[in-house]
């Protein structure tokens, strides 16, 4: 009796490790020898990124999706590589060269398709076209008109036709327009035979991005399309069905690649790579060579840490709804260069961690992607609390959903320094916008409440110093409250500022940074 009841008992725990390896097995992503043993030599591969922003030396990276991509080859010869925007800014390099660095690595790595997301209309017009002429890669975009650019190309490959639609970052237009102009590609690629129509957009899905342009919005209101390849929330997503259309994201900044494949008997399937060990060593050479041509000091150290302040505005984008304490450390070092009462940063506005050791000049320029002086202004009580209010309107009690996605994020939400407050989320946000998120007003209870300056509580009617970016002080992130503010003082180099703070100040004890401090507080 006891050696059956032994017996079972070892049946039972064997059953649930068996059944806890399925559960892992169905749950992960892919691991890139998982991939390749799937791949069958008459599959078409379809390489899909997006939102590589030219990142050059984190997560995969693009020595990594060059060694993936020629292993793919290895399977199949029928292998297409392609991205759905926000290539050219983002990190120091790709700005520092108006693009031309994301050109060499996409031309490189051999890109067929791709089409524009909002940030590569950062650059001008003429520096925009000079990235398109540069780049080897036929970009779309059926609803944005420029040279080399085709609203879609079809191609035949093993006996197949598959078109590639491109739709830029909607400009000045309508979500009705678009539709209309993404339907009408999607019915001249059928009348041409196509067999399967791929859409590479930069949209952004629900509940992320919340605006008219989604791309469940745009999925909902077109037929005939079978995948779409999306960009812009930097998420990842392996395959989610609308409207009978399969929607894909690859992450960003190259944390993940994309495939699809498409077999003989036109069987599709959808993997996500968030595994690669193995990298192309002669790439990786060529992108350390790319880099001293766009600056040869770029492995310059510039300050040393003794911790790493990580970077949480990817994947729950945790810093776009709550309190950061990397937010915290930018914040407390503009006060320290500037003598004010308080001071605020937007989330969005810094796009990188802080490493532990060696804090490069390339570091410290990802961090401050889109770069910018710092500037102090006046202000009143009652503009403190409406900056609040406008950048605590989405915020909600969790950050996430139960499937993992954010929820309340914000493209707005401030870190501060020298202000407190308490956001209730059991008040709806009265806050009234214009059509571009610029504050107008609030019309009814407020949701930011027990605001303290300095430890003192927030007084509407008193006159406030205020040290910010010149971006948000002259109105950015909606914040139409600063405009048209006189400026005090100002101090550039943000960079060298925070440089500063960590060796003068902090003496490189960055570990105080790497929790919260209390300034905000949500239930």
């Amino acid at each position: 009796m006891h050696r059956i009841l032994k017996n079972k008992k070892f049946i039972s725990v064997l059953l649930f490790i068996v059944l806890l390896g399925l559960f892992l097995v169905m749950v992960r992503n892919y691991s890139y020898n998982d991939v390749l043993q799937t791949i069958q030599k008459d599959d078409i591969a379809i390489i899909y990124t997006n939102d590589i922003h030219g990142v050059s030396k984190k997560n995969l990276g693009f020595d990594s999706l060059a060694h993936f991509k020629s292993s793919v080859e290895s399977k199949t010869n029928n292998v297409i590589t392609v991205d759905s925007g926000d290539d050219v800014e983002g990190t120091y390099m790709v700005k520092a060269s108006d693009g031309k660095f994301a050109a060499k690595m996409m031309n490189e790595i051999g890109y067929d398709y791709a089409t524009l997301g909002n940030h590569d209309f950062n650059l001008d017009d003429n520096k925009l076209q000079e990235f398109i002429d540069m780049s080897n890669v036929q970009f779309l975009a059926c609803n944005y008109n420029a040279k080399k650019i085709k609203p879609y190309h079809i191609k035949e490959i093993n006996g197949k036709k598959i078109a590639f639609i491109g739709v830029a970052h909607p400009m000045n237009t309508t979500p009705e327009m678009l539709y209309k102009q993404v339907q009408s590609s999607i019915n001249e690629v059928k009348n041409n035979d196509a067999n399967f129509v791929i859409l590479l957009t930069h949209l952004g899905e629900e509940p992320k991005q919340t605006e008219d342009f989604t791309v469940n919005k745009l999925a909902n209101n077109i037929s005939g399309a079978d995948v779409i390849l999306d960009g812009h929330t930097h998420s990842t997503i392996k395959d989610t069905i609308i409207n009978n259309i399969h929607i894909c994201q690859a992450g960003s900044s190259l944390r993940n690649f994309g495939l699809i494949t498409i077999s003989y008997d036109n069987n599709i399937n959808f993997k996500i790579i968030d595994e690669y060990n193995d990298k192309n060593e002669q790439f990786t050479k060529f992108i350390e060579q790319s880099k001293k041509e766009v600056d040869p000091n770029y492995d310059e150290v510039m300050c040393k840490t003794e911790a790493e302040i990580p970077y949480n505005g990817e994947g729950n984008m945790v810093s776009c709804s709550r309190e950061d304490p990397l937010g915290n450390l930018l914040c407390d070092s503009y006060l320290e260069a500037i003598n004010a009462d308080c001071a605020i940063t937007n989330a969005t506005g810094y796009r990188s961690n802080i490493p532990k050791g060696n804090v490069t000049k390339e570091d410290m320029k990802d961090l401050f992607a889109f770069g910018d002086d710092i500037e102090k202004i006046e202000v009143t009580g009652a503009d403190l609390q409406d900056i609040l209010e406008h950048a605590c309107r989405k915020t909600q009690r969790e950050f996430q959903d139960e499937n993992g996605y954010p929820v309340g994020s914000c493209a707005e939400f401030m870190q501060v320094a020298n202000i407190n407050f308490r956001i209730d989320t059991s008040v709806p946000s009265s806050v009234k916008t214009d059509g571009r998120n610029s504050f107008v007003a609030v019309t009814g209870e407020r949701r930011v409440k027990d605001i303290k300056v300095k430890g003192e509580p927030l007084n509407i009617n008193k006159i406030y110093t205020l040290v910010t970016s010149k971006y948000l002080a002259g109105g950015g992130c909606g914040l139409t409250m600063l405009k048209d503010k006189q400026v005090l003082e100002n101090k550039s180099d943000i960079d060298n500022i925070l440089c500063n703070f960590i060796t003068n100040k902090l003496d490189g004890k960055t570990s105080e940074y790497v929790d919260t401090k209390g300034r905000i507080v949500v239930n």
